[in-house]
């Protein structure tokens, strides 16, 4: 590999998303060697889990096909709270080995403020969907993985987490984002027909509603 895994590369300072990302990290006082990081204690993360499992349910069916669906990838799909910290990490046992291995796993806090840049950070600091490939991300010790993350809104339009999928970094990753977003969407959408009234009607501005309404 080529370059200095401590500065961006100097065709993508030209990018906004990933120099002022890069900037708000170094303010954060986060130094690309930086290696120690906020983890929730067992109990802690239990009190997480069930303060969301309104979410993790919603989210399972959508997730575990998107988890099949990025096998091949050697990746995981992640959901994570609004503040960053993991819920749930889902992949074969390859990717999930491979996963823990990048503090992957849930309870881990990945807001821009705690890991700079990151998909998962990234996009909550932004409030929209990103992707960080490789060197992209600002600590040296993340630089080895591909991510894309774009936020997940309640009906009430509230961020309520991100869904992310993360992998290694010299896979090509030409439909992650993608992927991702239409995922997201997907949820979303569920989340909003859940919340009606059984004699409300609901309007679906998708592409094609017939692959969100899986009855």
């Amino acid at each position: 590999m080529q370059g200095n895994p401590f500065t961006l590369a100097p065709e993508e300072t030209a990018n906004p998303l990933l120099s002022d990302s890069w900037f708000r990290s170094q303010l954060y006082g986060l130094q690309p060697t930086t290696d120690e990081f906020p983890r929730l204690r067992s109990g802690e993360l239990a009190d997480l889990l069930a303060s969301h499992s309104g979410l993790q349910q919603l989210t399972q069916p959508v997730v575990g096909a998107l988890s099949r669906k990025v096998a091949d990838l050697q990746s995981v799909v992640i959901l994570s709270d609004a503040s960053g910290l993991v819920l749930q990490t889902f992949g074969n046992m390859h990717a999930m080995q491979k996963a823990q291995s990048f503090a992957l796993a849930p309870g881990n806090l990945w807001s821009e403020s705690g890991r700079g840049t990151n998909a998962i950070g990234t996009a909550l600091a932004i409030d929209d969907s990103c992707e960080i490939d490789g060197r992209q991300h600002f600590l040296t010790s993340n630089q080895d993985l591909y991510c894309a993350a774009i936020p997940i809104q309640s009906p009430d339009g509230q961020i309520a987490g991100v869904l992310d999928i993360s992998g290694p970094a010299h896979f090509p990753h030409p439909h992650t984002l993608g992927w991702v977003k239409e995922a997201a969407k997907q949820i979303e959408y569920l989340w909003v027909k859940q919340s009606l009234h059984p004699q409300q009607w609901l309007m679906s501005l998708h592409s094609q509603p017939q692959k969100l309404d899986q009855r």
